[in-house]
């Protein structure tokens, strides 16, 4: 039987009682509606002094080369109605 559970693959996000409450796990899940797009992770919500470093871990278990995908960690600053700033990121 290949039949397998979201629960049985994912079980530090999904509760086979209660669904999935991981707000990131949902949105990486969420189909996209073009070949190209970004998902959000998080927001900073805090001011960074200049000249600060940011250390983020990645961890990287799903593997995109059997669709020529590619994955990229992108910071960027929104304006004051959301959206990406094409300048900074």
């Amino acid at each position: 039987d290949s039949q397998q559970y979201l629960y049985e693959t994912f079980p530090e996000v999904v509760s086979p009682l209660e669904g999935v409450e991981n707000e990131h796990f949902i949105v990486w899940m969420r189909t996209a509606a073009l070949p190209t797009f970004r998902k959000l992770y998080g927001v900073i919500d805090t001011d960074l002094p200049k000249g600060s470093t940011v250390t983020f871990q990645v961890d990287a278990y799903f593997s995109v080369s059997e669709f020529s995908g590619t994955k990229s960690l992108v910071l960027s600053t929104v304006t004051w109605f959301g959206g990406k700033n094409n300048f900074f990121g």
